[in-house]
């Protein structure tokens, strides 16, 4: 009798711990697509702060092994209203 309640305790443990994979691995594929709207969201926020102005991004690309971030078509509005664009393609760091 005591083997059998070893065994139902042993299942539940392992049921427990399919659960948690799956849960992490669920975290990490809604990580994975969420990722490049949340980085546009806050480099445009902080590009926003830093000028004081609303600004456009084209295109952001970020590599997280390097830290580097490249962003294309920035544009942000001159003190008349007219678009200015700094760069056309630029490194904002490195």
């Amino acid at each position: 009798m005591a083997s059998i309640q070893r065994f139902h305790l042993a299942s539940k443990s392992r049921r427990s711990i399919a659960v948690a994979c799956v849960i992490l691995i669920m975290a990490a594929i809604a990580l994975v697509i969420a990722w490049p709207t949340v980085v546009r969201h806050v480099v445009i926020s902080e590009l926003e702060t830093l000028t004081h102005r609303k600004v456009t991004v084209d295109a952001l690309e970020v590599n997280p092994f390097t830290g580097r971030i490249m962003i294309r078509g920035f544009l942000r509005p001159r003190a008349g209203g007219l678009l200015s664009s700094p760069t056309s393609s630029g490194s904002m760091y490195g």
